[in-house]
Protein backbone atom coordinates (compact mmCIF):
# COMPACT_ATOMS: atom_id res chain seq x y z
CA UNK A 1 0.00 0.00 0.00
CA UNK A 2 1.34 3.68 -1.05
CA UNK A 3 0.28 5.03 2.52
CA UNK A 4 2.13 1.96 4.73
CA UNK A 5 5.62 3.35 6.29
CA UNK A 6 7.65 2.56 8.88
CA UNK A 7 6.11 3.56 12.19
CA UNK A 8 7.38 7.30 13.64
CA UNK A 9 9.60 7.22 16.59
CA UNK A 10 7.51 10.06 17.66
CA UNK A 11 3.84 7.51 17.70
CA UNK A 12 5.57 4.71 19.23
CA UNK A 13 3.53 3.90 23.06
CA UNK A 14 5.43 3.54 26.31
CA UNK A 15 4.90 0.03 27.55
CA UNK A 16 2.35 0.20 30.13
CA UNK A 17 4.52 0.43 34.07
CA UNK A 18 7.55 2.46 32.47
CA UNK A 19 5.91 5.46 32.39
CA UNK A 20 8.64 8.49 33.01
CA UNK A 21 11.74 5.97 32.07
CA UNK A 22 13.09 8.65 29.38
CA UNK A 23 14.42 10.13 33.08
CA UNK A 24 16.95 6.85 32.71
CA UNK A 25 18.49 8.49 29.63
CA UNK A 26 20.16 11.63 29.06
CA UNK A 27 18.42 13.97 27.61
CA UNK A 28 20.66 14.37 24.30
CA UNK A 29 19.86 10.90 23.71
CA UNK A 30 16.56 10.73 23.46
CA UNK A 31 13.76 11.73 20.57
CA UNK A 32 12.78 15.51 20.80
CA UNK A 33 10.22 17.55 19.02
CA UNK A 34 13.05 19.91 18.13
CA UNK A 35 14.43 17.30 16.04
CA UNK A 36 10.94 15.60 14.87
CA UNK A 37 11.16 17.13 11.33
CA UNK A 38 14.51 15.64 10.99
CA UNK A 39 14.20 12.09 12.33
CA UNK A 40 10.93 11.41 10.78
CA UNK A 41 12.74 11.25 7.38
CA UNK A 42 15.11 8.75 8.76
CA UNK A 43 15.21 4.99 8.74
CA UNK A 44 15.68 4.04 12.64
CA UNK A 45 16.61 0.68 13.55
CA UNK A 46 17.02 -1.27 16.82
CA UNK A 47 20.56 -1.92 17.23
CA UNK A 48 20.01 -5.52 18.81
CA UNK A 49 23.34 -6.49 17.32
CA UNK A 50 25.21 -4.89 19.79
CA UNK A 51 22.72 -4.19 22.48
CA UNK A 52 19.87 -6.30 22.96
CA UNK A 53 18.63 -5.51 26.17
CA UNK A 54 17.39 -2.70 28.15
CA UNK A 55 19.97 -0.18 28.42
CA UNK A 56 21.00 0.20 32.67
CA UNK A 57 21.43 4.34 32.75
CA UNK A 58 24.96 3.71 33.71
CA UNK A 59 25.37 1.60 31.13
CA UNK A 60 24.42 4.22 28.63
CA UNK A 61 28.10 4.97 28.55
CA UNK A 62 28.85 2.45 26.65
CA UNK A 63 26.55 3.98 23.88
CA UNK A 64 28.25 7.31 24.03
CA UNK A 65 31.88 5.80 23.77
CA UNK A 66 31.16 5.30 20.30
CA UNK A 67 28.50 7.44 19.24
CA UNK A 68 30.19 10.29 19.22
CA UNK A 69 33.90 8.52 18.63
CA UNK A 70 32.80 6.83 15.15
CA UNK A 71 31.12 10.02 14.14
CA UNK A 72 34.56 12.09 14.74
CA UNK A 73 36.72 9.85 12.74
CA UNK A 74 34.77 9.10 9.69
CA UNK A 75 33.14 13.16 9.66
CA UNK A 76 35.90 15.45 10.79
CA UNK A 77 39.20 13.11 10.93
CA UNK A 78 39.73 11.13 7.77
CA UNK A 79 36.64 12.84 5.58
CA UNK A 80 34.91 8.96 4.87
CA UNK A 81 33.83 10.00 1.16
CA UNK A 82 30.11 8.40 1.68
CA UNK A 83 29.08 8.90 5.06
CA UNK A 84 29.24 10.75 8.19
CA UNK A 85 28.23 8.94 11.50
CA UNK A 86 25.81 7.08 13.53
CA UNK A 87 23.32 8.94 14.69
CA UNK A 88 21.76 7.35 18.20
CA UNK A 89 18.43 7.35 20.06
CA UNK A 90 16.96 5.31 23.06
CA UNK A 91 13.21 4.85 22.65
CA UNK A 92 11.85 2.71 25.65
CA UNK A 93 15.15 1.70 27.04
CA UNK A 94 16.34 0.57 23.47
CA UNK A 95 19.27 1.99 21.63
CA UNK A 96 18.39 2.79 17.88
CA UNK A 97 20.47 4.12 15.33
CA UNK A 98 20.77 5.71 11.63
CA UNK A 99 23.34 6.19 9.48
CA UNK A 100 24.86 10.01 8.35
CA UNK A 101 24.94 10.23 4.79
CA UNK A 102 27.83 12.81 3.54
CA UNK A 103 26.02 15.62 0.97
CA UNK A 104 26.44 14.08 -2.18
CA UNK A 105 28.23 17.58 -3.39
CA UNK A 106 30.80 17.00 -0.81
CA UNK A 107 31.80 13.85 -1.74
CA UNK A 108 34.20 14.17 -4.56
CA UNK A 109 36.45 16.14 -2.16
CA UNK A 110 35.70 14.34 0.80
CA UNK A 111 37.24 11.39 -1.44
CA UNK A 112 40.24 13.71 -2.18
CA UNK A 113 40.93 14.35 1.54
CA UNK A 114 39.97 10.89 2.55
CA UNK A 115 42.67 9.44 -0.15
CA UNK A 116 45.63 11.69 1.31
CA UNK A 117 44.56 10.71 5.26
CA UNK A 118 43.99 7.49 4.89
CA UNK A 119 46.55 6.31 2.33
CA UNK A 120 49.05 7.49 4.91
CA UNK A 121 48.26 5.19 7.26
CA UNK A 122 47.75 2.96 4.92
CA UNK A 123 51.51 3.18 4.22
CA UNK A 124 52.67 3.18 7.56
CA UNK A 125 50.19 0.59 8.79
CA UNK A 126 52.46 -1.98 11.19
CA UNK A 127 54.25 1.16 12.81
CA UNK A 128 51.05 3.15 13.77
CA UNK A 129 49.46 0.33 14.89
CA UNK A 130 52.55 -0.67 17.35
CA UNK A 131 51.52 2.98 18.53
CA UNK A 132 48.04 1.78 18.60
CA UNK A 133 48.61 -0.80 21.14
CA UNK A 134 50.90 1.10 23.28
CA UNK A 135 48.72 4.00 23.78
CA UNK A 136 45.68 1.51 24.83
CA UNK A 137 47.42 -0.38 26.54
CA UNK A 138 48.78 2.75 28.50
CA UNK A 139 44.96 3.27 29.26
CA UNK A 140 44.34 0.01 30.59
CA UNK A 141 47.36 -0.03 33.08
CA UNK A 142 45.56 3.49 34.43
CA UNK A 143 42.20 1.78 34.93
CA UNK A 144 43.82 -1.12 36.05
CA UNK A 145 45.69 1.55 38.59
CA UNK A 146 42.71 3.27 40.40
CA UNK A 147 41.49 1.98 43.58
CA UNK A 148 37.97 3.03 44.44
CA UNK A 149 37.91 1.92 48.51
CA UNK A 150 35.73 3.14 51.21
CA UNK A 151 36.85 6.86 52.68
CA UNK A 152 39.07 6.49 56.00
CA UNK A 153 37.92 7.47 59.22
CA UNK A 154 41.42 9.15 59.38
CA UNK A 155 43.60 9.60 56.76
CA UNK A 156 46.93 7.37 57.57
CA UNK A 157 50.06 9.68 58.32
CA UNK A 158 51.58 9.64 55.06
CA UNK A 159 48.89 11.96 53.50
CA UNK A 160 50.68 14.72 56.28
CA UNK A 161 54.49 13.49 56.05
CA UNK A 162 54.62 13.25 52.43
CA UNK A 163 52.64 16.36 51.98
CA UNK A 164 50.56 14.75 49.29
CA UNK A 165 48.50 17.53 49.84
CA UNK A 166 44.57 16.20 48.80
CA UNK A 167 42.40 14.08 50.36
CA UNK A 168 41.01 10.62 49.80
CA UNK A 169 37.62 11.95 49.08
CA UNK A 170 39.30 14.21 46.18
CA UNK A 171 40.96 11.69 44.69
CA UNK A 172 37.52 9.43 44.75
CA UNK A 173 36.10 12.34 42.89
CA UNK A 174 38.69 13.05 40.46
CA UNK A 175 39.39 9.07 39.87
CA UNK A 176 35.95 8.62 38.63
CA UNK A 177 36.31 11.23 36.19
CA UNK A 178 39.76 9.74 35.21
CA UNK A 179 38.03 6.31 34.73
CA UNK A 180 35.43 7.65 32.28
CA UNK A 181 37.47 10.03 30.36
CA UNK A 182 40.12 6.74 29.89
CA UNK A 183 37.28 4.77 28.41
CA UNK A 184 36.35 7.45 26.37
CA UNK A 185 39.65 8.06 25.10
CA UNK A 186 40.59 4.67 24.01
CA UNK A 187 37.61 4.36 22.10
CA UNK A 188 39.17 7.56 20.21
CA UNK A 189 41.75 5.12 19.58
CA UNK A 190 39.36 2.04 19.01
CA UNK A 191 37.76 3.94 15.85
CA UNK A 192 41.65 5.83 15.02
CA UNK A 193 41.58 2.90 12.69
CA UNK A 194 38.23 0.71 12.51
CA UNK A 195 36.28 2.47 10.60
CA UNK A 196 39.55 2.70 7.86
CA UNK A 197 40.27 -0.71 8.03
CA UNK A 198 36.70 -1.79 7.41
CA UNK A 199 37.18 0.83 4.33
CA UNK A 200 39.94 -1.72 2.92
CA UNK A 201 38.55 -4.63 3.31
CA UNK A 202 35.37 -3.26 1.59
CA UNK A 203 37.29 -1.82 -1.42
CA UNK A 204 38.59 -5.42 -1.81
CA UNK A 205 35.33 -6.67 -1.44
CA UNK A 206 33.12 -4.68 -3.94
CA UNK A 207 36.19 -4.83 -6.24
CA UNK A 208 35.66 -8.45 -5.87
CA UNK A 209 31.38 -8.66 -6.30
CA UNK A 210 32.35 -6.40 -9.64
CA UNK A 211 34.36 -8.50 -10.87
CA UNK A 212 32.85 -11.57 -9.94
CA UNK A 213 29.44 -11.66 -9.64
CA UNK A 214 28.38 -14.81 -8.45
CA UNK A 215 31.25 -14.93 -6.14
CA UNK A 216 30.46 -15.85 -2.19
CA UNK A 217 30.76 -13.48 0.37
CA UNK A 218 32.44 -16.39 2.43
CA UNK A 219 34.95 -16.71 -0.24
CA UNK A 220 35.86 -13.29 -0.40
CA UNK A 221 36.82 -13.45 3.56
CA UNK A 222 38.50 -16.71 3.12
CA UNK A 223 41.17 -14.85 0.82
CA UNK A 224 41.32 -12.08 3.44
CA UNK A 225 41.41 -14.40 6.69
CA UNK A 226 43.55 -17.46 7.73
CA UNK A 227 45.77 -15.40 9.65
CA UNK A 228 47.43 -15.83 13.59
CA UNK A 229 46.16 -13.26 15.15
CA UNK A 230 45.88 -12.42 18.92
CA UNK A 231 42.12 -13.14 19.68
CA UNK A 232 42.23 -16.51 18.82
CA UNK A 233 44.82 -16.83 21.68
CA UNK A 234 42.24 -17.81 24.60
CA UNK A 235 40.71 -20.32 22.60
CA UNK A 236 44.52 -21.69 22.13
CA UNK A 237 45.59 -21.47 25.85
CA UNK A 238 42.18 -23.58 26.54
CA UNK A 239 44.06 -26.18 24.24
CA UNK A 240 46.91 -26.28 25.86
CA UNK A 241 45.30 -26.75 29.28
CA UNK A 242 43.26 -29.57 28.16
CA UNK A 243 46.67 -30.94 26.63
CA UNK A 244 48.36 -30.03 29.89
CA UNK A 245 45.32 -31.75 31.98
CA UNK A 246 45.83 -35.32 29.82
CA UNK A 247 49.96 -34.70 30.31
CA UNK A 248 49.51 -34.31 34.08
CA UNK A 249 47.09 -37.21 34.27
CA UNK A 250 43.87 -35.25 35.17
CA UNK A 251 41.95 -36.06 32.87
CA UNK A 252 39.19 -38.35 34.09
CA UNK A 253 39.42 -36.12 37.41
CA UNK A 254 39.28 -32.38 35.55
CA UNK A 255 36.29 -34.38 32.74
CA UNK A 256 34.00 -34.71 36.09
CA UNK A 257 30.75 -32.79 36.90
CA UNK A 258 32.50 -30.83 39.50
CA UNK A 259 31.89 -26.72 38.73
CA UNK A 260 35.11 -24.93 39.01
CA UNK A 261 34.91 -24.02 42.79
CA UNK A 262 35.34 -27.81 44.02
CA UNK A 263 37.36 -28.77 41.07
CA UNK A 264 40.01 -26.18 42.03
CA UNK A 265 39.70 -26.84 45.79
CA UNK A 266 40.06 -30.17 45.32
CA UNK A 267 42.56 -29.92 42.52
CA UNK A 268 44.88 -28.51 45.65
CA UNK A 269 45.35 -31.45 47.56
CA UNK A 270 48.07 -32.98 44.67
CA UNK A 271 50.69 -31.71 43.20
CA UNK A 272 50.12 -32.39 39.89
CA UNK A 273 46.35 -30.40 40.72
CA UNK A 274 48.35 -27.51 42.41
CA UNK A 275 51.00 -27.38 39.16
CA UNK A 276 47.87 -27.56 36.38
CA UNK A 277 45.98 -24.46 38.77
CA UNK A 278 48.76 -22.79 39.33
CA UNK A 279 48.91 -22.56 35.30
CA UNK A 280 45.16 -22.18 34.96
CA UNK A 281 45.65 -19.05 37.53
CA UNK A 282 48.67 -17.34 35.72
CA UNK A 283 46.69 -18.04 32.45
CA UNK A 284 43.82 -16.36 33.30
CA UNK A 285 44.82 -12.75 33.25
CA UNK A 286 44.51 -11.59 30.42
CA UNK A 287 43.60 -14.37 28.14
CA UNK A 288 40.39 -15.35 30.11
CA UNK A 289 39.86 -11.50 30.40
CA UNK A 290 36.72 -12.44 28.24
CA UNK A 291 33.41 -10.42 28.27
CA UNK A 292 30.08 -13.01 27.87
CA UNK A 293 28.18 -10.69 26.59
CA UNK A 294 25.65 -12.03 23.68
CA UNK A 295 25.36 -8.47 21.97
CA UNK A 296 28.23 -6.18 21.90
CA UNK A 297 31.87 -7.77 22.84
CA UNK A 298 32.74 -5.08 25.49
CA UNK A 299 29.44 -6.12 27.38
CA UNK A 300 27.52 -4.27 30.24
CA UNK A 301 28.11 -4.53 33.99
CA UNK A 302 26.10 -7.68 34.12
CA UNK A 303 27.63 -9.62 32.09
CA UNK A 304 31.00 -11.77 34.08
CA UNK A 305 34.09 -12.36 32.28
CA UNK A 306 35.31 -16.12 32.15
CA UNK A 307 37.95 -15.07 34.44
CA UNK A 308 34.97 -14.08 36.70
CA UNK A 309 32.24 -17.19 35.78
CA UNK A 310 35.30 -19.62 35.30
CA UNK A 311 32.57 -22.44 34.64
CA UNK A 312 32.70 -21.37 31.17
CA UNK A 313 36.05 -21.64 30.14
CA UNK A 314 36.33 -25.00 32.21
CA UNK A 315 33.76 -26.62 30.01
CA UNK A 316 35.90 -25.71 26.98
CA UNK A 317 38.29 -26.87 28.34
CA UNK A 318 36.24 -30.63 29.41
CA UNK A 319 35.53 -30.95 25.72
CA UNK A 320 38.77 -30.78 24.35
CA UNK A 321 40.07 -32.92 26.73
CA UNK A 322 37.14 -35.36 25.83
CA UNK A 323 38.41 -34.90 22.29
CA UNK A 324 41.46 -35.49 23.18
CA UNK A 325 40.70 -38.67 24.84
CA UNK A 326 38.85 -39.88 22.27
CA UNK A 327 42.03 -39.38 19.54
CA UNK A 328 41.28 -36.18 18.40
CA UNK A 329 43.61 -33.57 16.99
CA UNK A 330 42.21 -30.30 18.83
CA UNK A 331 44.88 -27.90 17.25
CA UNK A 332 43.61 -24.90 14.73
CA UNK A 333 44.10 -26.52 11.02
CA UNK A 334 46.17 -22.75 10.26
CA UNK A 335 48.90 -24.40 7.36
CA UNK A 336 45.31 -25.77 6.33
CA UNK A 337 43.68 -22.67 6.32
CA UNK A 338 46.59 -20.64 4.64
CA UNK A 339 46.75 -23.09 2.04
CA UNK A 340 42.89 -23.40 1.21
CA UNK A 341 43.41 -19.27 0.99
CA UNK A 342 45.80 -19.21 -1.83
CA UNK A 343 44.21 -21.86 -3.57
CA UNK A 344 40.78 -19.78 -3.82
CA UNK A 345 42.78 -16.88 -4.35
CA UNK A 346 44.81 -18.00 -6.87
CA UNK A 347 41.63 -19.38 -8.90
CA UNK A 348 40.02 -16.04 -8.76
CA UNK A 349 42.90 -13.77 -10.22
CA UNK A 350 43.21 -16.44 -12.89
CA UNK A 351 40.37 -15.56 -14.13
CA UNK A 352 40.82 -11.92 -14.50
CA UNK A 353 42.36 -9.90 -17.00
CA UNK A 354 46.25 -9.76 -17.27
CA UNK A 355 46.13 -5.78 -16.73
CA UNK A 356 43.64 -6.28 -13.68
CA UNK A 357 45.65 -7.99 -11.53
CA UNK A 358 48.21 -5.81 -9.77
CA UNK A 359 45.07 -3.65 -8.85
CA UNK A 360 43.70 -7.46 -7.05
CA UNK A 361 47.16 -7.85 -5.97
CA UNK A 362 47.60 -4.36 -4.12
CA UNK A 363 43.68 -4.59 -3.01
CA UNK A 364 44.08 -7.52 -1.49
CA UNK A 365 47.84 -7.00 0.21
CA UNK A 366 46.03 -4.17 1.92
CA UNK A 367 42.69 -5.89 3.18
CA UNK A 368 45.04 -8.64 4.65
CA UNK A 369 47.71 -6.29 5.73
CA UNK A 370 44.25 -4.44 8.34
CA UNK A 371 42.37 -7.54 8.75
CA UNK A 372 44.74 -8.51 12.10
CA UNK A 373 43.87 -4.92 13.72
CA UNK A 374 40.00 -5.53 12.87
CA UNK A 375 40.28 -8.95 15.00
CA UNK A 376 42.51 -7.77 17.59
CA UNK A 377 41.13 -4.59 18.14
CA UNK A 378 37.86 -6.66 19.75
CA UNK A 379 40.33 -8.28 22.40
CA UNK A 380 42.47 -4.95 23.57
CA UNK A 381 39.32 -2.85 24.08
CA UNK A 382 36.12 -4.63 23.64
CA UNK A 383 37.63 -7.40 26.28
CA UNK A 384 40.11 -6.25 27.95
CA UNK A 385 39.46 -2.72 28.77
CA UNK A 386 35.68 -2.83 28.93
CA UNK A 387 36.19 -5.68 31.11
CA UNK A 388 38.65 -3.37 33.49
CA UNK A 389 36.00 -0.67 33.22
CA UNK A 390 33.15 -2.22 35.12
CA UNK A 391 35.49 -4.27 37.27
CA UNK A 392 36.48 -0.44 38.68
CA UNK A 393 32.91 0.36 38.26
CA UNK A 394 31.47 -2.51 40.35
CA UNK A 395 34.18 -1.79 42.55
CA UNK A 396 33.02 2.04 42.99
CA UNK A 397 29.25 0.92 43.96
CA UNK A 398 30.86 -1.26 46.68
CA UNK A 399 32.35 1.46 47.97
CA UNK A 400 29.72 4.04 47.82
CA UNK A 401 26.94 1.50 49.06
CA UNK A 402 29.30 0.84 52.12
CA UNK A 403 29.48 4.19 52.76
CA UNK A 404 25.55 4.59 52.97
CA UNK A 405 25.22 6.28 49.39
CA UNK A 406 23.39 3.44 48.32
CA UNK A 407 20.86 0.58 49.69
CA UNK A 408 23.00 -1.58 47.28
CA UNK A 409 26.12 -1.39 44.91
CA UNK A 410 23.80 -2.19 41.76
CA UNK A 411 21.84 0.76 42.72
CA UNK A 412 24.94 3.16 41.19
CA UNK A 413 24.32 0.89 37.84
CA UNK A 414 20.77 3.09 37.56
CA UNK A 415 22.07 6.58 37.99
CA UNK A 416 23.49 8.18 34.98
CA UNK A 417 27.01 8.93 34.56
CA UNK A 418 26.66 12.52 35.39
CA UNK A 419 24.33 11.49 38.62
CA UNK A 420 27.07 9.28 39.54
CA UNK A 421 29.48 12.11 39.97
CA UNK A 422 26.53 14.22 42.07
CA UNK A 423 26.37 10.70 44.03
CA UNK A 424 30.14 10.73 44.76
CA UNK A 425 30.20 14.34 45.56
CA UNK A 426 27.16 14.21 48.11
CA UNK A 427 28.97 11.12 49.85
CA UNK A 428 32.38 12.57 50.41
CA UNK A 429 31.39 15.91 51.71
CA UNK A 430 29.49 14.10 54.45
CA UNK A 431 32.74 12.09 55.36
CA UNK A 432 34.98 15.63 54.74
CA UNK A 433 32.47 17.18 57.21
CA UNK A 434 31.75 14.47 59.64
CA UNK A 435 27.67 15.24 58.79
CA UNK A 436 25.19 12.89 57.29
CA UNK A 437 24.69 12.99 53.52
CA UNK A 438 21.73 12.56 51.81
CA UNK A 439 22.97 9.35 50.23
CA UNK A 440 20.52 6.63 49.97
CA UNK A 441 17.49 8.31 51.19
CA UNK A 442 17.64 10.65 48.02
CA UNK A 443 18.72 8.27 45.56
CA UNK A 444 16.20 4.84 46.88
CA UNK A 445 12.70 6.51 45.13
CA UNK A 446 14.82 7.08 42.11
CA UNK A 447 16.71 3.79 41.51
CA UNK A 448 13.17 2.04 42.68
CA UNK A 449 11.65 3.70 39.87
CA UNK A 450 13.88 3.11 37.23
CA UNK A 451 14.19 -0.67 38.20
CA UNK A 452 10.40 -0.91 37.63
CA UNK A 453 10.83 1.13 34.47
CA UNK A 454 13.47 -1.11 33.14
CA UNK A 455 11.80 -4.24 34.07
Amino acid sequence: MANERFASPFDIETPPGAEGWEGMYNWYHLFGPERRALDEQRFWFADRLHHPDVLHPYDEIQCECWWQALGAFNTRIFAMPPAFGVDQRILNGRLFVTPVPAPPEDIAARAQEFERRAGHYYESWNEIYAEWKAKVLAKLEEIKGLRFEPLPDLEPESTVFDHVGHSAGFRMIRDFDRLVLAMYETYQYHFELLNIGYAAYLTFFGLCKQAFPDISDQSISRMVGGLDVELYRPDDELKRLAKEAQRLGLAEKISGPDTAETLFAALRDSAEGAEWLADWERTADPWFVVNTDPGHPGGYHVHPTWAEAPDIPLAAVREYVRRLEAGESIDRPTAEVLRERDRITGEYRELLAEDDRSTFDATLELARLVFVYIEEHVLYIEHWMWAEFWGKSKELGRALAEMGEFDDPEDMFFLRRYEVAEAIYDCVVGWSVGSRSRGADYWRPIVTRRRRHRR
